[in-house]
């Protein structure tokens, strides 16, 4: 008899396994097997959400004709999502995708209060430890359209042609190997990584390049305690930036220096000898001294003294104080 039972035990037991492989198989291989998981994942969906028609198969490509989403003065709106990734990798607690591509992403904010500038403390970076990892070998997003309506007016930015390449995520250390778009005529791409523990070690890399702006930052150390930001415009015109930067409750920059060597400034008869200038910020409290030498028609070796303080950098037109002293060969004044 113990014999007999636990054969049909076994029998049971291997017919259930073959069933449930069956059901996953069913489940992931077909599309009316992600249709299913659809409809039973619909009743979990917040009323701000509203999902399109989604076709395809969870082993392959799964296609997403639109997303919406609406709650308090914002909206996004994403149209044509396509992704394409190795969902069993999520029992491992990885998203592993190989693409995902968006034909449009549209996001509206709407304020109906004036804006209050005030002096606020931006927030402390803590320790970050993402409960998932993440890698994704390519991001696609053909257009970006961002539009914020407030009573003093309106402003839109657009975005085109946004990829991202080879994006990884995985405890505290998020790295990108090339961020490329266009805005505005401009080529931007970026790069690096930033390791969120403790002293938020980073190295990252950003170049602008288009006709009426040229230039490369590269930023590197810790953002708690000190990093270095090298900057060089080439584009109106030259010039090198060089500063010590770190994050606490606000932004901190220390012995910042810029650099500009002889060039022209305009098309006119503006000629730049040479330029150079301190500054550094104490959130949210900015001051700085230039002092410039330059050409300008009949007048040789004006000399140009700026002295500036911005109580308030987010507020800057109520709390800017500067002096301005011109000296040259022909005249001498002084503006203040």
């Amino acid at each position: 008899k113990k014999r007999v039972m636990l054969k049909w035990f076994s029998l049971v037991a291997i017919s259930l396994l073959a069933i449930t492989l069956l059901m996953l198989s069913w489940l992931y291989t077909t599309e009316s097997g992600l249709q299913w998981l659809t409809s039973k994942l619909t009743q979990f969906q917040p009323q701000a959400l509203r999902i399109g028609k989604i076709t395809g198969r969870l082993n392959s490509k799964v296609k997403i004709t639109d997303i919406y989403w609406q709650q308090d003065g914002q909206t996004i709106k994403a149209t044509g999502l396509e992704v394409d990734c190795h969902w069993l990798h999520l029992i491992d607690g990885l998203v592993s995708c190989d693409k995902i591509t968006l034909a449009a992403l549209d996001v509206t904010s709407v304020d109906d209060k004036k804006n209050q500038t005030k002096v606020v403390a931006l927030p402390e970076l803590a320790n970050v430890t993402l409960p998932i990892a993440v890698k994704v070998k390519q991001i696609s997003i053909a257009k970006i359209n961002y539009k914020h309506a407030a009573v003093d007016g309106e402003q839109q930015y657009n975005v085109s042609a946004l990829n991202i390449n080879k994006l990884a995520a995985a405890r505290s250390k998020v790295s990108v190997k090339a961020v490329n778009l266009q805005f505005e005529s401009h080529d931007i791409a970026a790069s690096g990584y930033i390791d969120m523990r403790k002293q938020w070690q980073h190295q990252l890399e950003l170049k602008v390049q288009g006709t009426k702006l040229s230039v490369n930052a590269q930023s590197k150390g810790r953002m708690r305690k000190s990093s270095q930001l090298t900057l060089r415009l080439q584009a109106p015109n030259q010039l090198r930036v060089n500063t010590e930067w770190f994050l606490n409750k606000g932004l901190f920059l220390k012995r910042g220096s810029l650099i500009a060597e002889k060039q022209q400034i305009d098309e006119q008869t503006i000629f730049l000898e040479k330029a150079n200038a301190a500054f550094t910020l104490n959130w949210p409290k900015l001051t700085s001294n230039l002092h410039a030498q330059a050409s300008w028609n009949n007048f040789e070796n004006i000399k140009l003294d700026i002295k500036t303080e911005l109580g308030n950098i987010l507020d800057w037109r109520a709390s800017l104080e500067s002096s301005l002293h011109i000296s040259s060969a022909l005249n001498d004044q002084k503006i203040a």
